[in-house]
């Protein structure tokens, strides 16, 4: 019987496996997890930052609401170019300007830029104009001219005149008055004060106040000190 030589089979490869993330090794893991951490808490501080810039924003936008409706003291406010000076309430924004050829400086004066300043149709607000005069003025000439021109001309445009009288305020002749009306809801006062600055100059401020209810705005409180706080130095 003949021998039958057999050939040995070669061994079929095995096929690699893949390994599952259970059996990935311990620092791979590791490090996978600490990325996923470090990703969470770049997402958390993120959230945190808005939310916190959100919040500020809020309260800024709370105090801009209520700036211009409080005032907590005035201020001594001077224009170095023409010398003069008065009280205004702290924080409120000045415009300079020389409107005429004949005007020697106006200043506006209203509650800070972007505050809750006219709150349900009302409004707060200081306007100062000083100007040459044509001819040369004495304290009487002054003084009638408010009586007998400034006066009747409010009158006849249906504003009511209270309060009036000649003063001397900081060593200057002036005349104060109040002048109000009503329009529907809406009451609108001015406080007035006229300064003969000098025999060729004349200045008139007024607080200006319009308001939809009975209770005084902030700035009338202060009306009577800030009229009566012009003052100038040559």
């Amino acid at each position: 019987m003949d021998n039958q030589n057999t050939n040995p089979q070669p061994e079929q490869p095995t096929q690699p496996t893949e390994k599952s993330a259970a059996e990935m090794p311990k620092k791979s893991r590791k490090v996978l997890w600490v990325i996923v951490a470090v990703a969470a808490v770049v997402v958390l501080a993120g959230a945190g930052f808005t939310a916190f810039t959100v919040v500020r924003t809020i309260q800024q936008q709370q105090k801009d609401f209520q700036t211009g409706n409080r005032i907590d003291a005035l201020a001594t406010y001077t224009d170095k170019k023409s010398g003069i000076s008065i009280k205004i309430p702290e924080n409120w924004d000045v415009k300079r300007s020389t409107p005429s050829q004949k005007s020697i400086v106006r200043l506006s004066i209203t509650p800070p830029a972007g505050s809750f300043s006219n709150a349900f149709d009302q409004g707060q607000g200081i306007d100062l104009l000083c100007e040459s005069t044509s001819g040369k003025v004495t304290k009487d000439s002054f003084t009638q001219a408010i009586k007998k021109n400034v006066i009747p001309s409010q009158q006849a445009s249906g504003l009511t005149i209270s309060d009036q009288s000649a003063k001397t305020i900081n060593q200057i002749p002036a005349y104060l008055y109040n002048a109000t009306s009503k329009t529907g809801e809406l009451q609108t006062a001015y406080y007035h004060g006229y300064y003969m600055l000098n025999s060729r100059a004349i200045c008139d401020i007024y607080v200006l106040v319009i308001r939809a209810d009975t209770d005084k705005l902030p700035v009338e409180t202060y009306a009577n000190d800030i009229v009566r706080s012009f003052s100038y130095k040559k």
